[in-house]
């Protein structure tokens, strides 16, 4: 059973950053113009990165800040389904249950 959930914990975690690759990738395309305007202007691509990496950050962080609340909120049923294993003492524990929770 333990097998199962880590396999599909690991699908899902798969599944996220594949979805958060194509919704940056989504918003970059929709931005091409921008871009092309901003470089034949003379941006850096330093720049252009950075404003990228900038917006694409907004929903990351959100996502996590989400997990950690719902992975705190959420501690004592994870510790009831784990079998001798202290969830909230245990890091790697806590950090695995975190990851889980910010992919889905």
């Amino acid at each position: 059973m333990t097998l199962l959930a880590g396999i599909m914990g690991g699908i899902a975690l798969l599944l996220a950053c594949i979805g958060v690759y194509a919704v940056t990738m989504y918003s970059v395309l929709q931005r091409m113009r921008e871009i092309g305007v901003r470089t034949a202007l003379g941006a850096a691509p330093r720049q252009l990165f950075a404003l990228v990496l900038r917006q694409s950050m907004l929903p990351i962080a959100l996502g996590l800040l989400a997990g950690l609340v719902l992975s705190l909120l959420l501690t004592p049923l994870l510790s009831s389904l784990l079998l001798e294993c202290d969830l909230p003492t245990s890091r790697p524990s806590f950090i695995g249950a975190l990851m889980l929770s910010t992919a889905g």
